[in-house]
């Protein structure tokens, strides 16, 4: 009898050590791993989220290195007003929801747009053009307060009709005026606004357009978005 209880404690022992063994490679080595896999993930969602959001708030609280400072006037954005335009050549309604995900370039001139006015016409154009594979993020908007225009103005605006040209009824462009003028504190006549993708309008410039400083803005703030859309996208 007793080399059988010898025998079948052996076979026990046996049984029981394999699965103790699995056991206890279970308990040693499955917290350390979980600790390595949660600390990778947060090390990738650092890496990808630090960069943007360290731009937006350096780039939006004016702490941005000497030299690359915003060359416009950064104001805090405002929505859009919600008022009715129309294209003038053939009366057909406009929103700036057609440049959504886009920045646009605005200008606002009456019907006697000086030689100024057509300057920064122009150099908005020259700006877009020079953003080179950037130009499809960004848009021109010209608002005439009314529809009078003369005809050497419309000759004028045939180069430009890619460009939207619309309009409003009196009530809405003095609206409108007001509005601009409240965000940039003085007149704006010959002024070029920058309303972000959002619909905002968030940066001036002075009636002496510098086209390298709007040109310099502008590929910052479309550099910073699409960083901020990538990590997202991730």
């Amino acid at each position: 009898m007793q080399p059988n209880v010898y025998t079948n404690k052996k076979i026990f022992l046996k049984l029981e050590n394999p699965i103790m063994s699995e056991h206890a490679t279970q308990v040693e080595t499955k917290e350390p791993l979980n600790k390595s896999n949660i600390i990778s993930f947060w090390m990738i969602i650092l890496v990808f989220a630090l960069p943007p959001i360290a731009a937006y708030f350096m780039y939006y609280s004016g702490m941005m290195p000497d030299g690359r400072m915003n060359k416009g006037t950064l104001v805090q954005a405002q929505q859009f007003p919600d008022i009715k335009l129309h294209t003038i050549k053939d009366n057909q309604a406009f929103t700036l929801k057609s440049n959504q995900g886009k920045w646009t370039l605005m200008l606002l001139a009456d019907s006697s747009c000086d030689d100024l006015c057509k300057k920064n016409i122009y150099l908005m154009r020259q700006v877009k053009t020079s953003l080179g594979k950037d130009s499809h993020n960004t848009e021109r908007l010209l608002i005439m307060k009314d529809s009078a225009t003369s005809s050497m103005f419309n000759e004028f605006l045939k180069d430009y009709s890619k460009m939207p040209i619309v309009t409003g009824n009196t009530n809405d462009m003095k609206m409108l005026e007001t509005f601009l003028q409240t965000i940039a504190n003085e007149d704006t006549k010959n002024k070029v606004f920058i309303i972000d993708p959002f619909g905002k309008v968030m940066m001036h410039y002075a009636s002496e357009l510098q086209p390298k400083d709007l040109l310099s803005d502008l590929k910052r703030l479309i550099l910073v978005n699409s960083n901020d859309v990538a990590t997202n996208t991730q």
